[in-house]
């Protein structure tokens, strides 16, 4: 969190004044022609935005807010405007001990009609956030976003990075309550985040034989050479060896998998169990997780339990999650959770359209999101 040192800070980005991109673009106060009037209906409104709250929560930290516009996400904006907005931010940045820039897209770039063809930030905020982490200064960057965007820089170069979304009234709020440290991030993001567009549709749940199936290490290794440590799962060795052969390593599973997150607490997952690796059709499979928590806050973990059909008679995706918990870990101590797997994840629809459960194989895959190489597997049967 942000903390007594923190006695100057920069805020940067049109996007922390801009309350009709918190809102959205579907909301009454935003998708109409009379959006300013209705907006100054509201006798709140001046403290809904990032800036209104950040600036406030500053104040009772003892802390000054400099707030610097720069440039954002709409378009029309005047070049030499732009220039001397960015040239602004760095000397500001420069004098200041944190750095936050809010980033994204707005109701310009998104709703009916609005389709993209690029997922990097809209206008010159990239060169925006480039041109402030060269101050050396720590770079905490907020997307406010609509939809996940490629921004591999900024996962690589942030000191932080906080998913906004579309906040609502209560973003700013919010959000200065979680910078500060005053509550803890909870939040877990519902989707992969590619590091390019042409990962695009990049999903934790696609099915075997799909184009991330398969072996490109590069136009000179298209398949691996390493052998296959027998102990080790398929599916992550395979997963492990496959990328674009014009993309990073790094990228394979995007930037951010399905279901992460993090938060100021520093929990892990020590030990997982399954009660019995026999089920029969009907049963709901339990597992047991032990969690630790390393950090001194106290905590909560998101636990996550996906399912793998080893064997089907219908393609099925190589996981799914099944069931989830959130689970308070206290500072410096363990908590254990027992989660249930509902019996009705291991169904599937058949040839024939039914839902049915198949006997056979299954693999119950414990983490604490969905990346495929960090997932803790427990093999179980399921039985007429």
């Amino acid at each position: 969190p942000l903390t007594s040192d923190a006695r100057r800070i920069t805020l940067v980005g049109t996007l922390a004044e801009d309350v009709r991109q918190q809102l959205g673009c579907w909301t009454l106060l935003c998708r109409n022609d009379t959006a300013a009037a209705e907006l100054a209906k509201q006798t709140d409104a001046t403290t809904w935005s990032y800036l209104a709250a950040l600036r406030d929560r500053a104040s009772t930290a003892g802390a000054t807010l400099d707030y610097i516009p720069a440039c954002g996400p709409v378009p029309g904006a005047a070049a030499a405007d732009e220039s001397a907005g960015i040239e602004t931010a760095v000397a500001a940045a420069h004098q200041s001990d944190v750095v936050i820039a809010v980033v994204g897209d707005s109701d310009h770039w998104s709703g009916e009609g609005r389709d993209r063809a690029c997922l990097d930030l809209p206008g010159r905020q990239q060169e925006l956030l480039e041109a402030l982490h060269a101050t050396g200064k720590p770079l905490v960057v907020v997307l406010a976003v609509t939809k996940p965007h490629s921004v591999p820089w900024v996962k690589t170069h942030a000191a932080a990075v906080v998913c906004a979304w579309g906040s609502g009234m209560g973003g700013g709020r919010a959000l200065a309550d979680l910078l500060w440290g005053d509550r803890d991030f909870t939040g877990r993001t519902p989707v992969t985040w590619p590091a390019h567009v042409g990962q695009t549709p990049i999903t934790y749940d696609r099915v075997p034989g799909a184009h991330f199936e398969g072996f490109s290490g590069g136009p000179n290794n298209s398949v691996p050479n390493a052998p296959r440590d027998p102990s080790r799962d398929l599916n992550i060795w395979r997963l492990e060896n496959t990328r674009h052969i014009d993309l990073p390593a790094d990228w394979v599973h995007g930037l951010w998998p399905f279901g992460h997150g993090l938060s100021y607490a520093t929990i892990t997952i020590s030990e997982v169990e399954m009660f019995r690796d026999d089920w029969r059709i009907g049963d709901s499979p339990l597992v047991r997780v032990v969690l630790e928590n390393h950090g001194a806050r106290d905590g909560l973990a998101v636990v996550q339990i996906y399912v793998r059909d080893v064997a089907a008679s219908v393609t099925r995706p190589d996981r799914r999650l099944a069931a989830f918990a959130r689970v308070p870990v206290a500072a410096q101590s363990t908590a254990t959770a027992e989660i249930v797997i509902p019996s009705a994840a291991l169904e599937l629809t058949d040839a024939d359209g039914e839902q049915v459960i198949e006997p056979g194989e299954f693999h119950a895959l414990v983490g604490l999101s969905s990346l495929v190489t960090a997932l803790k597997i427990l093999p179980f049967h399921v039985s007429s």
